[in-house]
């Protein structure tokens, strides 16, 4: 599409999904124990991403796809040019984002570069048990309907903000499908499956409560939890292997997902390169709405 005509798009959705601009009050966690003296009432926004977040959103998403050579500065533009299925929260009248969530079509009519660059980087890391079903996830029948997820928050996000972050997506498509001018803006705004790729940590049960893995949350078992915590719930459990998503909302996406596997890569660190773990989840649309459903009944 053309600048004029993204511009266009972008003043149609900010008209239409007037839900968005909207203001929501929460506490933004500081990482200390719970106190209510030290926590600072904010109020956030809700906007669709534009041009102008460009900067934001590459810093959000310099950890998504990890490991691969897909063309960052690209798929940031993808990201900021489509204003119809995107939604971001922002600190009243700031300009840092605190979360991100979209999706970005993967069908075969999706021809630029960077869209070839991430089919390529889905077929590499997917175990050879499982490439027939990601060949199929990528060309087959079913391509036409496939996007890839992408949900990125900072750590001290609200808990109560994290299911409204995740149900916008759902709403944004449902508002870009009854709102597309043709056909061929239809098809590109017509999600059937979601692909999303989820951090974890996996560490033995001896070593929960001597050395918990960076990033990981506290679980409710714990005495000391910190407030407003938005990582994975499941450092609460302490048998062998026990698993931490690093954004909790993974834990109950992942859990009505139909196709799932896990996959190592290196990423950048202090230290330079390490290994780390990601689980690939693929889930119909239907099957992600009964995911947020659950998580606003847990989290909420």
């Amino acid at each position: 599409a053309s600048k004029a005509s993204k511009a266009s798009k972008a003043s149609k959705a900010s008209k239409a999904k007037n839900r968005k601009g909207g203001a929501a009050q929460g506490r933004a966690a500081d990482g200390e124990e719970e106190d209510e003296d030290d926590d600072d009432d904010v109020t956030f926004e809700f906007q669709d991403p534009g041009e102008n977040h460009y900067h934001a959103i590459r810093g959000m998403i310099r950890d998504f796809l990890p490991g691969s050579p897909v063309n960052m500065a690209d798929l940031t533009n993808s990201i900021a040019t489509q204003p119809e299925v995107g939604t971001l929260i922002l600190q009243e009248k700031g300009e840092d984002i605190f979360a991100l969530a979209t999706a970005l079509h993967l069908g075969p009519h999706q021809d630029a570069p960077v869209f070839t660059q991430i089919r390529d980087y889905l077929r590499s890391i997917t175990p050879d048990e499982h490439s027939g079903a990601m060949e199929e996830l990528l060309v087959g029948k079913d391509a036409e309907g496939v996007g890839l997820l992408v949900c990125e928050h900072m750590i001290n996000l609200p808990l109560p903000l994290i299911p409204t972050l995740y149900d916008s997506l759902r709403l944004d498509i449902q508002w870009a499908m009854e709102n597309a001018e043709d056909a061929a803006e239809e098809r590109e705004f017509r999600f059937e499956k979601l692909i999303l790729i989820s951090p974890f940590s996996s560490v033995e049960a001896e070593a929960l409560t001597e050395n918990p893995p960076s990033g990981a949350g506290e679980g409710p078992a714990k005495k000391k939890k910190k407030k407003g915590s938005s990582s994975s719930s499941a450092a609460a459990q302490s048998s062998p292997g026990a698993v931490f998503y690093k954004k909790i909302a993974d834990e109950f996406i992942v859990a009505e997902a139909s196709f799932v596997f896990n996959f190592s890569a290196s990423v950048s660190s202090m230290d330079g390169k390490e290994k780390r773990q990601f689980t690939l989840s693929m889930l119909s649309l239907e099957s992600y709405c009964t995911a947020v459903r659950k998580m606003a009944d847990a989290l909420r």
